[in-house]
């Protein structure tokens, strides 16, 4: 009974039209006399104008220059974080490392090169450690949003020479070794 009370009154006061000859206000029928003076006020300006100035430290030097150096507010240095298509190639990166590692390691001439690895480690053991080594930094501290594209060109850069390196050994392990699984 309340709430329809209450919408009953907010729909009285919805629609407000003011007439200039009588100086009152006509509220959706109910007459609400107003002041000379206020009538004065009744219209708003709603265009959203910024105050924001772009070009402040262009036109304040000086003024934005000492901002920078004894400013206490903290320094934040912004950075674009790395694109879909690097976090695609550095995972697909990853995967065939992993791939090749157990095409390669089918050979009894071939031995895994990770120092933090044993020589002949399964498959299960390569993704192990490759999920410690990336997982806990991605989960842990939003990794994801603070690798740059350069860094993770770094990363590829360093995976892709692995993988190529793989497939040479496979290849030069097909010729002159003995397949062992």
């Amino acid at each position: 009974m309340i709430r329809a009370a209450v919408i009953l009154l907010l729909s009285l006061f919805s629609s407000v039209s003011i007439s200039q000859e009588n100086e009152s206000t006509i509220v959706s029928g109910a007459y609400i006399p107003i002041e000379s003076n206020q009538k004065y006020f009744t219209n708003l300006n709603l265009n959203y104008e910024s105050e924001f100035d772009f070009s402040f430290c262009e036109n304040n030097a000086d003024l934005c220059k000492r901002i920078q150096e004894d400013s206490l507010l903290p320094k934040f240095e912004i950075h674009q974080k790395a694109s879909s298509y690097s976090w695609a190639t550095f995972w697909v990166l990853q995967a065939l490392d992993v791939y090749t590692t157990k095409k390669g390691l089918k050979y009894d001439c071939v031995k895994e090169m990770n120092p933090l690895l044993p020589d002949r480690p399964s498959t299960a053991h390569v993704i192990l450690h490759k999920g410690i080594v990336f997982g806990i930094p991605y989960a842990n501290n939003n990794w994801q949003d603070t690798v740059t594209d350069a860094e993770l060109l770094t990363a590829n850069l360093i995976t892709s020479v692995v993988v190529l390196n793989n497939f040479e050994v496979i290849d030069g392990a097909r010729s002159s070794c003995t397949k062992i699984r």
